[in-house]
């Protein structure tokens, strides 16, 4: 999404020798809407979408949403999250009062939790710490019967489960409690559906561009800038190089791995390789790999190797696994009132058929996919989310059966048609999820503002500093990490800073 934004905007201001590299057979990166085969009796066979990736844009106040309303993408059914009854294995519910009170607290911990960002002491350890602290002290001030502080007990259980799948962290414990009040949410709807999948944006973004820009299946293997890193030190800080409302028009490129844009001309200093020995050359390298595979790969990735304050940023930042299963049915079972069930284990303990299914103790339960019949969604956080990766989908298919069974009284479940299951972990250009910010970047100061910062060089007879490497995605956008918007917004900002250089020197 990233690389696209990019090459979009330097596009609109007339830069059109660049190329983006696609590590994988498809343009969107972490977007990927799968086509189904669904039937109904009055349509008969018809195609729709699920979301392996990205599922719904996050407000309407950001680039995403405003890209698709224009193209006539957005659907007019949104969706929601842990809805539906909260259930225990012997088919019982918790009383919903109490499930919108225990629901209600942790909701305002987590809005107290924000305030922590202007603060430089008493910064709690994390995010886990503080609500683990606070909402016992919760617990404490209420005089309930053992029953009801049991169930609150289980639903923050529940809660935590959700944070870990919320925040794609391994534990809710290593999250920052002092960074957690800069993501902001862009005002508008939330959980906004695209009709026929993210994909569609996706396409209709490379649609608008020249032929052969886009070049997929092409790995880039090695970023070499060792030419401009002789040219004189390496100058990187916390200056902001860019002007946002710059929207001049002007000649050069872009590159990234699992989308590097570079702008592309001979007798320039960084030489991309990508498999097959295939070179490009170019004068800037916009990277918008994700952390995870960052993590994996930055030593050698960049020769020679990348600013300490970017090395030690990508080490820090949180990068890990979440992902999804879709039972796919060919017709609801469940009653048409019910948007999800929602799991609560007794004592934190997943109820498991096979001693060997812990994957079940990181996933919170089922919902209904509002935009597809017939169609349950389950997120699956933490370890288990790896975990499922190397069970087969008929396994699959029979343990979530076996579960629901468990839960679910007095209704005769299934087996569904078919089971999808996402695989983010191993797919070596991904390597999970999306970022989060963790304790540890508080203590270093490493924050995704590090990440944003241009790797600069000072060239012979100019003074500007000449941008080469720029980082963008998700995890480099300080206020919208995580969100596809904040993604595309990251490239459009690194592309902005190439054309306000080119402006500059040319001028």
């Amino acid at each position: 999404m990233a690389g696209l934004a990019a090459a979009r905007s330097l596009l609109e201001a007339g830069i059109s020798n660049i190329a983006i590299l696609e590590a994988q057979n498809r343009a969107g990166g972490r977007v990927f809407s799968l086509p189904i085969k669904m039937i109904n009796p009055q349509e008969g066979l018809y195609l729709k979408h699920i979301e392996l990736g990205a599922q719904w844009i996050h407000g309407e106040d950001n680039p995403v949403f405003r890209f698709s309303d224009q193209k006539n993408l957005l659907s007019s059914v949104n969706s929601d999250e842990g809805q539906g009854p909260y259930l225990r294995p012997n088919g019982s519910e918790i009383p919903t009062a109490i499930v919108h009170e225990v629901s209600g607290i942790i909701g305002t911990l987590l809005e107290k939790c924000e305030a922590f960002i202007n603060m430089a002491d008493c910064v709690p350890v994390s995010v886990g710490d503080y609500l683990q602290n606070e909402f016992q002290m919760y617990l404490e001030s209420c005089d309930d019967p053992p029953n009801v502080r049991q169930d609150k007990e289980d639903l923050f259980n529940w809660h935590k489960r959700y944070l870990v799948i919320d925040n794609s962290c391994d534990n809710i414990n290593c999250l920052s409690a002092k960074a957690w009040g800069h993501y902001q949410f862009t005002g508008g709807q939330d959980y906004i559906n695209l009709k026929n999948g993210y994909s569609s944006l996706i396409n209709s973004l490379t649609d608008e561009f020249p032929e052969d820009i886009l070049k997929l299946n092409s790995p880039v293997l090695l970023i070499d800038w060792s030419k401009y890193h002789s040219i004189d030190h390496l100058n990187i800080d916390d200056k902001t190089i860019f002007n946002e409302n710059s929207n001049q028009n002007y000649k050069r490129c872009e590159s990234n791995y699992s989308d590097i844009g570079c702008l592309c001309n001979k007798g320039f200093s960084v030489v991309l390789t990508c498999k097959d020995n295939v070179q490009y050359h170019t004068d800037h390298v916009i990277v918008t790999s994700s952390i995870g595979f960052l993590k994996q790969n930055f030593k050698s990735f960049f020769k020679p190797p990348l600013p300490q304050i970017l090395q030690k940023t990508i080490r820090l930042m949180g990068f890990d696994t979440i992902n999804k299963i879709f039972l796919i049915y060919e017709k609801p079972w469940w009653p048409n009132n019910i948007q999800g069930y929602q799991l609560i284990f007794p004592n934190n303990q997943p109820i498991s058929i096979d001693e060997n299914q812990t994957w079940m103790q990181d996933l919170t339960g089922f919902d209904v996919l509002t935009n597809l019949a017939g169609v349950l969604i389950g997120w699956v956080g933490g370890k288990g989310a790896v975990e499922i990766e190397s069970i087969s989908e008929n396994d699959l298919a029979k343990q979530c059966t076996q579960l629901l069974q468990n839960f679910i009284r007095g209704i005769d479940i299934p087996l569904p048609v078919t089971v999808v299951r996402s695989q983010w972990h191993s797919n070596s250009y991904i390597c999970g999820a999306y970022s989060h910010i963790t304790s540890s970047c508080d203590v270093t100061e490493c924050s995704n503002r590090s990440l944003a910062n241009p790797v600069c060089v000072k060239k012979p007879h100019n003074k500007k500093e000449h941008p080469v490497i720029l980082l963008a995605g998700e995890a480099t956008h300080q206020q919208h990490f995580s969100t596809t918007h904040g993604a595309y917004e990251s490239g459009q900002i690194q592309a902005q800073v190439i054309i306000d250089y080119i402006k500059n020197v040319t001028g």
